[in-house]
């Protein structure tokens, strides 16, 4: 079993922190948008520790600004699809 429930965790901070909004402001505009979350959610998603739906995950790229696609790490592309998803999800950040 994997150690991490999603591979899109770091990029939702990278790019949070990108916006300059912290956990708590993110969380506000979650909920803006219809989805009641607080900050220890953000933190959990972003830590890893919880999967997110793929409706989710277009309440996330909505408020960020930023296409569905671009949540996701990039991956080599010289590695087998699954080899490099396995390896996303044993990485710690």
């Amino acid at each position: 079993m994997a150690r991490h429930k999603n591979i899109i965790g770091p990029q939702i901070r990278k790019i949070r922190c990108q916006r300059g909004l912290t956990q708590k402001a993110f969380a506000a505009k979650l909920q803006l948008a219809g989805w009641w979350i607080d900050r220890a959610g953000v933190s959990k998603i972003e830590l890893r520790f919880v999967r997110v739906n793929d409706y989710r995950q277009l309440y996330l790229a909505s408020v960020l600004g930023v296409k569905l696609a671009d949540l996701f790490p990039a991956i080599d592309p010289k590695l087998p699809l699954d080899d490099a998803v396995s390896q996303l999800m044993k990485k710690r950040r």
